[in-house]
């Protein structure tokens, strides 16, 4: 977020883009690693929190199938950043929405009905990897270059606010 705020002020979308693209790059390195390891030590974890076998078997099988696409949501949720840096919120909140309310809830509805909670743990994959692919997509398009502020708006106060704004950095 603040690497794309900071390149977008100084009119750098060049690097503000290169920014996120290495964060989602690394980010998706690193947290495939950490849900390898958890995928591994996953009955452990959840032993952490519980002593009851079963309640330890059904978090294991969960983390198993959840940890391996913790690489897909952390590159998600970078691209996400992006789009708040850029001023872009209702982009960020939309991919949200669209991701549990029209992928992951109903997904795990269909599939739970079919599969039972395995139909449930199946939604959570689904919806990980189709969160970055979304994300992506639209950080892609470069709509979050654009500007925020409307010609009616700069009437107002924010118009003073960002002419208070100019004369302190030329200062």
């Amino acid at each position: 977020e603040t690497m794309t705020g900071q390149n977008i002020g100084a009119q750098r979308f060049d690097r503000a883009e290169r920014a996120n693209y290495v964060a989602a790059l690394g980010m998706f390195l690193a947290m495939t690693l950490l849900g390898v390891a958890i995928f591994f030590l996953s009955p452990f974890i959840v032993s952490i929190f519980t002593n009851n076998e079963q309640v330890i078997s059904v978090g294991a099988e969960f983390l198993k199938y959840i940890s391996l696409t913790f690489g897909f949501v952390g590159s998600a949720r970078v691209f996400s950043g992006g789009f708040r840096g850029a001023g872009k919120t209702m982009v960020a909140a939309g991919i949200a929405v669209l991701i549990l309310g029209v992928i992951r809830y109903p997904s795990a509805l269909f599939l739970s009905g079919r599969l039972g909670r395995t139909g449930i743990w199946w939604a959570f994959v689904i919806s990980n990897v189709a969160a970055l692919f979304i994300a992506y997509s639209w950080f892609k398009q470069g709509t979050w270059k654009r500007k925020i502020i409307k010609e009616e708006a700069e009437k107002g106060e924010v118009a003073e606010e960002l002419s208070t704004i100019e004369e302190t950095i030329t200062e």
